[in-house]
Order: C-alpha cells, then sequence, then structure tokens
C-alpha cells in the first residue's frame, strides 16, 4: 500500500491481513510533476524504494509476509 504523509513524503506499508506489518517512509515527491516511484521486497534485502530511478530509501531486512497472488 502506498500513502503521502502531510508534507508530501511517500510511505510503502507492507499489509498482512488487512493490518499493517510495517511501515517504511521516502523522501518528499515534488508537486505538480509526474515521479516513476518503484518499491521492491525481498526478505533477503527489505524494502528498496526507488523515485525516478534512483534509490531514494531502503530498509533493513525484514521478516517474511504473506503475498497473496492477484
Amino acid at each position: 500500500l502506498l500513502a503521502l504523509t502531510s508534507s508530501g513524503s511517500i510511505i510503502v506499508q507492507l499489509m498482512q491481513t488487512s493490518t499493517v506489518v510495517n511501515a517504511y517512509q521516502g523522501p518528499p515527491l515534488p508537486v505538480n510533476t509526474w515521479t516513476h516511484i518503484a518499491i521492491l521486497y525481498a526478505q533477503t534485502n527489505g524494502v528498496r524504494i526507488y523515485i525516478n530511478g534512483q534509490l531514494a530509501s531502503l530498509s533493513q531486512t525484514v521478516s517474511a509476509i504473506g503475498v497473496q497472488g492477484i
């Protein structure tokens, strides 16, 4: 789940069965500008947030979460 804070920073929330397990904050995003956001998750590498192709934020290794297929 992606969200924005009141200051415009992006928040990535990892959810399991409708409950937020972890949340990670990235940098503030520019207003009135198209921005490409990519989120990568791996149990061994944690969460990585890329903004316009540049690594913007990363977490430490996170525990496994249940991922449901679409």
